[in-house]
C-alpha cells in the first residue's frame, strides 16, 4: 500500500454574500450541531456545504503538492536525510476546458526580486504600507512579487533558509523603522519577517507538518500497522479547523469574526509542551513560552538566526526528546544544508537514535518493557538489512515483519503531537508511536517501481 506522497487541492468557489444577512446562511452550511465522522460527514457536506458545489463551474484553482526528492541519511547524515516538494497551482481557461499554470499566492518570485532591486524596494514599500493585514495574516501579496512555482525542503523546518523566502531577501533591519511595538503577532522586525515567511507556500509547508504535507488522509485497517498514519492531520491544521470552526460560528450569528491568523508554527492555544516553538528572547516572541519544567533550546537554529526555539526537558531529554541537534549552516542552496556537529545529549532512559540512521534531531527510545508513562511500543527498522529486503523488490509489508526490533517510542494522537520532523504512526498494538515520517514507505517517493 502507497499513497506516493502528492496532495492535489480543489478549490471551490463560495455562495453570493447575501445583502442583509451577509455570509450567515453560507455559515449555517458548514455547521452540525451533532458531532459525526466518516461517511455521516460525507452525507451532511454533500447535501449542505457542498452541495451544487462539486461542479467544474465552480473550480477557482487546482494547488499539487507533490514530492519530487528523497535522499536518506545515508546521503544527508547530518541532516537524517532530505526530501523536496514541488508546488504549483492551475486554473480553469477562458472556456473552462483546460488548466493553465498560475501565479502562487503570497508567494515571492525570488529569482526577479533579487535581480531586480527597483521591484524589491516596492516590496518593502508594499510591507510598510499593509501592517495591519500582516499582522492579522489576511495579507495578499500583489500579482507583480509571485511566483508560479515553489520548492520546499525537510527536515528542520524554517532553520533551512530555503524555507524562508523573505529571509532570503531581507534582514530585520531592513524594517526597523516600521511601528511594530504592540501589534499582536508582528511586535518587533523578527517577529515581522518570520510572519512574511509563514505566510508563503514553503514557510507554512515546512512548518509543524506531516513530511512536508497539513493533510494526508485516513489510512484503513488493510495498511499494515508501521506504514500506517495514526494521526493524518498536521498540528498547524487542527489549530486552523478550531479557529474556522469558531468563525463560522460567529458568521451565522451574524457577529463581528476575529479574522487573525496565528502562525503555522504556534497556535494562540499551544501550552508550550515538548516540541513546541519558543521565543529565545527577542520581543516578537515574548509570548511563545514553554510549560512548567521546560526551557526553550535553541535546537538547530542558524547561528546568524537564533530567534526561535524548542521547548524540551531541563536536562536529560525524555522519550522521543531530541538528542543530537547542531546549528544549521543554512544557505539559500538546500543541497548545501549540513547540520554543524553537536554532542549527544543524554537520554533519561534508553538509547539515542543519531541523525546519520534516520532521526532528525536525534531521537530517544526505550525497551518496550521498561517504558516511561509516557511511551508506546512500536517498530524500528534495522537499516541495512530492512534496505536490502526492500532493494530486492520485496514487498514492503514483509520487509516490515522481517527486519525490525521492538522499541518504546513517545506515544501520540491528536492531542499530543510528535515534534517536529516526526509523524504518529501507528504501533502494531494499534496505539500511536512518533516516528521519523519516511519510515513510513508510502511518505517517500524513493523506492516505488
Amino acid at each position: 500500500h502507497s499513497r506516493l506522497p502528492m496532495t492535489v487541492l480543489v478549490e471551490l468557489a463560495g455562495r453570493e454574500r447575501d445583502p442583509v444577512r451577509g455570509c450567515a446562511e453560507e455559515a449555517k452550511r458548514w455547521i452540525r450541531e451533532q458531532p459525526a465522522s466518516g461517511e455521516e460527514i460525507s452525507r451532511f457536506l454533500l447535501s449542505n456545504a457542498l452541495r451544487d458545489r462539486l461542479v467544474p463551474e465552480q473550480v477557482t484553482q487546482i494547488l499539487v503538492n507533490a514530492q519530487v526528492v528523497r535522499w536518506p541519511s545515508s546521503v544527508r547524515p547530518s541532516l537524517g536525510g532530505h526530501a523536496e516538494y514541488s508546488m504549483l497551482a492551475f486554473a480553469p481557461d477562458d472556456t473552462r476546458t483546460r488548466l493553465r499554470a498560475k501565479l502562487l499566492e503570497n508567494m515571492p518570485d525570488l529569482e526577479r526580486l533579487k535581480g531586480q532591486p527597483a521591484l524589491r524596494a516596492q516590496l518593502i514599500s508594499w510591507i510598510g504600507e499593509h501592517l495591519d493585514e500582516l499582522d492579522e495574516g489576511s495579507a495578499i501579496l500583489p500579482d507583480a512579487f509571485l511566483a508560479k512555482r515553489a520548492l520546499s525542503v525537510t527536515p528542520r523546518g524554517l532553520s533551512r533558509r530555503s524555507n524562508r523566502p523573505y529571509r532570503q531577501l531581507f534582514r530585520a533591519s531592513d524594517f526597523s523603522s516600521l511601528p511594530l511595538e504592540g501589534r499582536r503577532r508582528i511586535a518587533s522586525p523578527e517577529a515581522l519577517l518570520r510572519r512574511l515567511d509563514d505566510m508563503s507556500c514553503v514557510g507554512c509547508h515546512q512548518s509543524r507538518t506531516i513530511a512536508g504535507f497539513h493533510w494526508l488522509g485516513v489510512d484503513g485497517a488493510e495498511v499494515a500497522a508501521g506504514n500506517a498514519l495514526y494521526v493524518s492531520r498536521s498540528v498547524p491544521l487542527l489549530a486552523d479547523s478550531r479557529r474556522r470552526a469558531r468563525y463560522a460560528l460567529q458568521l451565522a450569528k451574524q457577529e463581528q469574526p476575529d479574522f487573525s491568523r496565528p502562525f503555522a508554527e504556534r497556535d494562540d492555544d499551544d501550552g508550550g509542551l515538548v516540541g513546541s516553538r519558543c521565543g529565545l528572547g527577542d520581543p516578537g516572541f515574548a509570548s511563545w513560552t514553554c510549560a512548567e519544567g521546560l526551557v526553550c533550546d535553541r535546537y538547530d537554529a542558524p547561528t546568524d538566526d537564533a530567534i526561535v526555539g524548542v521547548c524540551t526537558n531541563a536536562g536529560a531529554a525524555g522519550q522521543g526528546d531530541f538528542c543530537e541537534a547542531g546549528a544549521l549552516s543554512a544557505t539559500s542552496d538546500p543541497h548545501r544544508d549540513r547540520s554543524g556537529s553537536a554532542p549527544e545529549r543524554a537520554c533519561a532512559s534508553g538509547v539515542c537514535n543519531i541523525n546519520r540512521t534516520g532521526f532528525p534531531g536525534g531521537m530517544c527510545t526505550s525497551s518496550c518493557s521498561d517504558m516511561p508513562a509516557d511511551g508506546s511500543c512500536g517498530v524500528i527498522a534495522v537499516l541495512t538489512p530492512f534496505n536490502n529486503c526492500l532493494a530486492r523488490k520485496t514487498p514492503f509489508p514483509q520487509c516490515l515483519a522481517e527486519h525490525v526490533s521492538p522499541a518504546g517510542l513517545r506515544a501520540c494522537d491528536e492531542s499530543h503531537p510528535c515534534r517536529d520532523d516526526y509523524v504518529c504512526a501507528t504501533t502494531p498494538e494499534g496505539a500511536g508511536g512518533c516516528m521519523p515520517p519516511y519510515f513510513l514507505f508510502q511518505l517517500r517517493v524513493d523506492g516505488h517501481p
